[in-house]
């Protein structure tokens, strides 16, 4: 079983970073972005939120890995010494 329960905030969030993902692959296959000019920055403020996007499920992750461990370290016993 998953150690982390996926919230339906994070399925929508995931879906939604599958269509920009699907979109960017779409428009970098057939190279529509070279097409015209809004085209352009739209492929390219497109990239810019897939990558915040991904920075923010990094970090969603990494704090999610901190939780646990802070709380298996808080379960544990403080470390005694050879002289205790």
């Amino acid at each position: 079983m998953s150690k982390y329960k996926i919230k339906s905030t994070d399925k929508a969030a995931l879906k939604e970073y599958d269509l920009k993902s699907a979109l960017y692959q779409t428009m970098y296959e057939n190279k529509s972005f070279n097409k015209n000019l809004s085209n352009h920055a739209l492929y390219h403020a497109l990239m810019k939120s897939l990558i915040e996007d991904e920075n923010a499920m990094d970090k969603e992750v990494a704090d999610r890995v901190k939780d646990q461990k802070r709380k298996h370290d808080d379960d544990e016993d403080p470390p005694t010494g050879p002289n205790q």
